[in-house]
This record gives C-alpha cells, structure tokens and sequence, in this order.
C-alpha cells in the first residue's frame, strides 16, 4: 500500500514555501519583464523551484529533507519543430521511490482572468493515455499575478469539434496552494504504482532526457514504451522533487 505524502509532510511548511518561490519571486519577476510570453514564465519557474536547496525540512514527526533536479528534453518533431504536450512536467517522489506523482503542466496567460485555450494543444496533451489524466493548464492572471489550475481533461470536455479556441473565465479554477495539497494527498492525479516499469509515465519522460542539472535521479527506467506517438514529445522541461526521511 502507497504512502501518502499527507503522514509524513508539513503542508504549512509546503505551501509557504510555493508562495516565496512561485507568487513572490518567479511569477513577480516574470511579470517585471518583457515578453510576457510562456516560455519566459517557464524559465523562471524552473530556475527558482529547481535551485539546491540547503537544510529544507518539510518533515512532520522527523526531518524530511527536499532536493531537485532539471531536466531538459529533447525536441522530437519534424525540423526540431515544438511539438510539447506541455511545457512543464513535475514529479515528487518519496524514499526512493515508495510514492511518486507527476503532473503536466500547460502554462497560460490570463488578463482578469480569462484565459485563452486552444482546442489542438488540449488534444496533443491527451495523446497518450498515461500522460492525459496527469495534465493541467496553469494560468498566471498578468493584472492579479494569481495563479489558477485545471484539469485537461476537463477543459477538453468543454470543447465542440468545431471550436479551435475560446475564452473562458478561469477565476474559481483552483488557487497554487488549493491544487498542490491536493494533489499531495491523492485527491486528484493519479500517483505511480511502479516508476521503474518501462510502462510508467516517468519511464516515458526519462527516455527523452538530454540534459539535467544537479543530483541524478537513475531510478527512473528511461526506456519509452514502442507505442509512443510518432514525433510526440511529452514535455519541454521536467522538474523533480526528491523528499528523503531522516529517521532519528
């Protein structure tokens, strides 16, 4: 049986420390510059939320310490083409790995909160099957510097055949901290029975791997299943959390 994040982390301390780096610094600093375009918004996530991190305790009954790690990942399209399903995906994972999740992310602008949302990238992040129920849009609002989270899927439902895009109001989407205690504590995503399998969705990100920074994370099989779409490439970035237990 899974462990949950929920026995063994201090959500207090989890979401005080996604408010600093995500609202106070990367969102803030994106928001002070030019472009305002997604690319530059995703550079400066993973530049904050994949820094080293010294001494961060999220444990609750013993320490709890957390590490990250970038990966890029290669481009699989025809003439290099961007052909991401998202733009950033995420994985925490626990002890090596007795609980790990991944979600995928697709991130939007919105002014006031309306969001523009296009029909054919909902499609290309719903193109495999362990990847279309771990996708969500996040969208940072330009005037209130909120951040909002939905499902994929969802979004998907929304859509008519013959509507490419529309503008919806994303307001009571899910607030940062809302979505991460949630997804934490197995509330929504599905988490990873066996991550080593070369059927799991971190296999699939692993064999796209070209380019990582600090700790390696080798547990993870590497080896893409031979079902893969031609030319699909998962994800542009790939961000992982590794929360270790220091028992005393």
């Amino acid at each position: 049986m899974t462990t949950p994040f929920s026995s063994h982390i201090d959500f207090d301390r989890i979401a005080e420390i996604l408010v600093q780096d995500i609202l106070w610094e990367a969102v803030a600093k994106w928001l002070r510059g030019r472009p305002l375009d997604e690319v530059a918004l995703l550079n400066r996530l993973t530049e904050r939320l994949g820094r080293r991190r010294r001494g961060c305790d999220v444990g609750v009954e013993f320490p709890v310490t957390a590490s990250s790690t970038v990966a890029v990942l290669h481009r699989e399209g025809e003439h290099q083409r961007d052909l991401f399903g998202s733009d950033l995906a995420v994985t925490a994972t626990f002890d090596n790995p007795q609980f790990t999740k991944t979600a995928f992310f697709q991130l939007k602008r919105s002014e006031a909160y309306r969001v523009s949302i296009r029909r054919d990238q909902l499609l290309e992040a719903t193109r495999d099957p362990r990847v279309g129920d771990r996708s969500f849009a996040l969208a940072v609002d330009e005037a209130r510097g909120g951040v909002r989270i939905h499902p994929v899927e969802d979004l998907l439902i929304g859509f008519s055949s013959a509507s490419a895009s529309k503008v919806i109001d994303c307001s009571a989407w899910a607030g940062l901290t809302q979505w991460v205690l949630g997804w934490l504590s197995c509330d929504m995503g599905p988490y990873s029975e066996n991550p080593n399998s070369p059927r799991s969705v971190e296999s699939l990100l692993g064999s796209y791997v070209v380019e990582t920074t600090g700790d390696e994370f080798s547990w993870f099989g590497g080896e893409a299943s031979a079902d893969v779409p031609s030319g699909y490439s998962p994800t542009r970035s790939w961000l992982i959390f590794k929360f270790t237990a220091e028992e005393t």
